[in-house]
């Protein structure tokens, strides 16, 4: 098993947080798909799926 190390893995949190800002910034449609994404986990909850 690899060592673990709490700073690589809030390293690895700001580069995923960077990649969601180059994909809202660089995708014409992101928001978009963003609220389609959060309207489908609603209803899943919703309906307990």
């Amino acid at each position: 098993m690899a060592n673990f190390s709490i700073k690589k893995r809030l390293k690895s949190f700001v580069h995923a947080g960077r990649g969601i800002w180059v994909f809202i910034g660089g995708t014409h449609n992101a928001w978009v798909e963003i609220a389609i994404g959060i309207i489908a986990i609603v209803v899943g909850i919703y309906l307990k799926l």
